[in-house]
């Protein structure tokens, strides 16, 4: 999903829970929210880069990850929503 202009959604991937391998939202300046990954509790890795998030409150679930990188993201206002795994 890295540099994907026309993406301005995670619609659809509500039922997502597992992920073996990883997540690139880097570089999608339309996604202001990712609320659509509640249900995600494990994940290999997450890239979240030059995004619009404002918050991370579709990760509040996650306990299991191997490897987080979030950076450039000017919008984001905190990481409460990781407590789960910091």
């Amino acid at each position: 999903m890295e540099s994907n202009a026309l993406l301005n959604s995670l619609d659809g991937s509500n039922n997502l829970e597992t992920v073996d391998d990883y997540i690139d939202l880097t570089s999608n300046t339309n996604i202001f929210d990712i609320s659509d990954l509640g249900n995600l509790t494990t994940v290999g890795s997450f890239f979240i880069g030059h995004t619009q998030l404002i918050n991370l409150n579709g990760l509040s679930n996650l306990t299991t990850i191997r490897r987080l990188e979030i950076q450039n993201n000017t919008q984001l206002s905190g990481l409460l929503s990781l407590s789960t795994i910091l």
